[in-house]
């Protein structure tokens, strides 16, 4: 990813996040190669001491055990088809999510959102996604090196947001 691409990404969410209090939800499947980026960004934002949540395969699930109430700003991450080089980021607003009709773990993407606004009617989603190349079966937490600079990416994106 290009410095002025990085650039216009880091305020892209450092303007979504803002002053408002964020969650971030890693979406993915250890067992299916790239799928599980989404888990590893959260993890190494978790161990910086940032609100980032592992939602495994349900964003469902992930949300109704928090209080959604507590946050107005939800940032999701994961492994998609975006038609982009393997290892490259792009951000989505919350009407883009389902426009371009991306297939995350949930089986019924929509349901989760309107959960989420349900619960906090202010507040707003945006998609990280990061463009997997491998999504075969393996027998643990496997990601190809252009997913590993990906994750790497990710994380860097997100803090360099919290700063800005």
């Amino acid at each position: 990813m290009g410095r002025d691409n990085q650039g216009k990404l880091v305020d892209l969410i450092g303007g979504f996040i803002g002053e408002e209090s964020c969650i971030f939800i890693g979406l993915g499947n250890e067992f299916r190669g790239d799928d599980a980026a989404g888990l590893m960004v959260a993890r190494k934002l978790a161990a910086q001491g940032i609100a980032a949540l592992e939602g495994g395969r349900s964003l469902l699930e992930a949300l109704y055990s928090q209080d959604c109430s507590t946050f107005n700003r939800l940032l999701l991450i994961d492994a998609a088809n975006l038609g982009l080089p393997p290892g490259h980021l792009l951000v989505l607003r919350q009407d883009e999510i389902t426009e371009k009709g991306l297939s995350t773990h949930e089986n019924n993407l929509d349901l989760a959102l309107n959960f989420f606004r349900s619960e906090n009617p202010d507040g707003e989603v945006l998609f990280l996604g990061i463009q997997f190349a491998s999504m075969e079966m393996t027998e643990g937490l496997t990601l190809t090196p252009e997913m590993e600079k990906g994750v790497d990416q990710a994380v860097d994106l997100v803090t360099r947001s919290l700063r800005r």
